[in-house]
């Protein structure tokens, strides 16, 4: 008897939703982000072709756009039942309100689909509409549904029996029209996946606008400590908003690469319109602390966020440009510590700054390169970092020029050691000359795991969780107060 059952059901076809149900992303988000990113002066197009119907929308976008269906986030638990049903024989019907030829396009790259069913020119296939057609084509209870949201209840309604991607709230409702053969429940979007999303992580490389305040030797003044931790928050809750910008703006990229793809928005357990929420929310919060802070303040953060949306568009792309881009933000980050707490800078910190941080984004694209050069078949174009400018050709050069530049801020650390700026605000000035050779090891040391493979591509992270930069850091305390700074 449960034999028949089984085999009976194997036989009814089964109709499968796209968005949020295969895939765990909407088809029409990932081409509105692709059209943002490609022809940005497309978008205010799309408020007219939304206007004219959903459907001209979703066409106008793919005709625009060119989503690459193999590295959608496909829901892996979907695809392996629907692998075995077919197996089986079972008739399995794409049923989805995304344009017809996308459709298609992601149906012929699974390979388990025997029909097609998609929005065209004529009609917006989704609820109501999606209910018809199974009702007009099938009959009532001639077919079973995959689904994931409350609209699909319109054509669980008619099906024999229901899949379910949701929680046991949605299921619950499903069970109230039709049976429920199997219910698959999708990540939930929790506050750790917000956090790993908005890189809290990265607020750590925030703390240089602190290090102005210290050098000038002022942690004494109440205001301008105040004034440097709302500049630190402002400054976080903006790079974190930029974060979110070049995830939306990298998903295709994000999701070719062997880490970067379990990102919240490239693996869709963040829906792209509440990564959007969630950049502007950031981005707003962000502005209004720095109006706290003072108008110069609010430059260099203007400045800042310029040169990060360029990077995210244009800059990134550009070999060498965008190492020398990124080794300024850093830089851009100390300025923003200065101007806040009302200190001048001095071009022996700004010298310093640069050219470690020139050594440290030179780090991160050839750890980049030595990682392409372990998974070829998987991110590489003629043997190219994606989405970068590098090609393994250039490892040789990027290693001599990022242990020079590292070197270089050692170098300055030195001539400012033997500066009258020394003399001045330390008793004990001779001390700092231990600081170069243990800034020296840290640059050696760094180099030196980035060529073993060592490095995850990100050199300020890795400090952060690395035990030997922890006892640097400490060993520079101790020469800073020995020397007479606190």
């Amino acid at each position: 008897m449960i034999r028949r059952m089984i085999d009976s059901r194997d036989q009814t076809p089964l109709l499968v939703d796209l968005d949020g149900s295969l895939i765990c992303t909407d088809s029409l988000h990932e081409t509105a982000m692709l059209l943002l990113k490609n022809k940005p002066w497309l978008i205010i197009h799309m408020v007219f072709w939304l206007m004219a119907g959903k459907q001209v929308l979703k066409g106008k976008l793919y005709r625009y756009t060119q989503l690459n269906v193999e590295a959608l986030p496909y829901r892996e638990e979907v695809v392996a039942y629907l692998k075995e049903e077919h197996q089986k024989g079972r008739e399995l019907i794409l049923c989805t309100g995304t344009w017809f030829k996308l459709a298609e396009k992601i149906a012929e790259n699974l390979g388990v689909f025997s029909g097609v069913v998609a929005t065209d020119e004529q009609v917006n296939l989704t609820g109501k509409y999606k209910a018809k057609y199974a009702l007009d084509t099938y009959g009532d209870k001639g077919f079973d549904y995959l689904g994931n949201s409350s609209p699909d209840l319109h054509v669980w309604q008619y099906a024999k029996s229901a899949v379910v991607v949701g929680g046991e709230s949605l299921a619950a409702k499903a069970r109230k029209v039709c049976e429920v053969e199997k219910v698959i429940t999708p990540s939930k979007l929790t506050l750790k996946v917000v956090l790993k999303a908005i890189r809290i992580h990265q607020w750590a490389k925030n703390g240089l606008l602190f290090v102005p305040l210290l050098m000038a030797h002022k942690i004494d003044s109440l205001q301008s400590i105040t004034d440097v931790i709302c500049a630190f928050i402002a400054f976080g809750l903006c790079a974190s908003s930029t974060y979110l910008f070049n995830d939306l703006l990298d998903l295709e990229a994000d999701r070719k690469h062997h880490t970067k793809c379990k990102r919240p928005l490239a693996s869709g357990v963040l829906p792209i319109p509440e990564g959007i929420m969630l950049c502007a929310g950031l981005m707003l919060a962000g502005i209004v602390i720095a109006l706290t802070v003072n108008l110069h303040f609010i430059y260099v953060l203007a400045a800042y966020l310029f040169i990060t949306v360029f990077y995210s568009f244009k800059l990134k792309k550009l070999q060498t440009v965008d190492v020398i881009v990124l080794a300024s933000l850093f830089t851009i980050r100390v300025i923003a510590g200065g101007v806040a707490a009302g200190v001048e800078l001095t071009f022996w910190l700004l010298s310093f700054s640069m050219f470690l941080f020139l050594s440290l984004a030179i780090v991160k694209r050839v750890s980049e390169l030595i990682n392409t050069a372990k998974n070829q078949t998987a991110e590489t174009t003629d043997k190219q970092i994606l989405g970068r400018g590098y090609y393994q050709s250039d490892m040789e050069i990027l290693q001599s020029l990022g242990g020079s530049a590292g070197f270089l801020a050692v170098l300055v650390m030195a001539f400012y050691i033997n500066s009258d700026d020394v003399i001045q605000l330390y008793s004990h000035p001779q001390v700092l000359w231990l600081i170069c050779p243990v800034i020296g090891y840290w640059i050696m040391r760094i180099w030196m795991l980035t060529a073993r493979g060592q490095m995850n591509e990100d050199p300020i992270s890795f400090a952060i969780k690395d035990q030997n930069s922890w006892y640097a850091g400490a060993v520079l305390i101790v020469i800073l107060i020995t020397a007479g700074m606190l």
